[in-house]
């Protein structure tokens, strides 16, 4: 995959900020107040595929430091089955290749789908006490499976 570079997002129009804001029913003045505290505080990357906003969880008391990557290919569509590769990948450059993340499939009543948008969150330094514990990694096939190459 490409490298990925620092990117500045490009301010938002006042009529995407108008349909936001009848969207979640709210003023046009309160979105737009919480749509330029939360640009401020991203920090965007760019390849030739993907941008990713990647910001700091607002912390919980008690609980190691959390950080969003959200994930959107730069044309719009839904990511296929290349998704694990390119997500790992993403994780490793941005993040690094020894912390963890997790996307979360949550509770209907914590659902957010609205854009072809991908959610990772990493939990700084923690390993998960789940998935495996050593690396297994192979590009030929085994045993009747059939691996996709690199």
């Amino acid at each position: 995959m490409d490298p990925f570079y620092p990117a500045v997002g490009k301010p938002r129009s006042n009529q995407s900020i108008r349909e936001l804001a009848e969207h979640h029913q709210v003023s046009f003045a309160k979105m737009k107040k919480s749509l330029r505290k939360q640009d401020a505080e991203a920090n965007f990357y760019i390849n030739s595929t993907y941008l990713v906003d990647m910001r700091k969880v607002d912390p919980i008391p008690g609980y190691p430091e959390v950080t969003w990557l959200s994930i959107k290919r730069l044309d719009r569509a839904p990511v296929g089955e290349e998704r694990f590769r390119d997500f790992q990948d993403i994780k490793n450059q941005l993040v690094g290749k020894e912390e963890e993340a997790v996307e979360l499939y949550p509770a209907e009543s914590r659902l957010v789908d609205t854009c072809n948008q991908y959610h990772l969150w990493v939990v700084a330094g923690v390993q998960f006490p789940f998935g495996f514990s050593t690396r297994v990694v192979s590009y030929v096939s085994v045993g009747g499976s059939v691996q996709k190459p690199l």
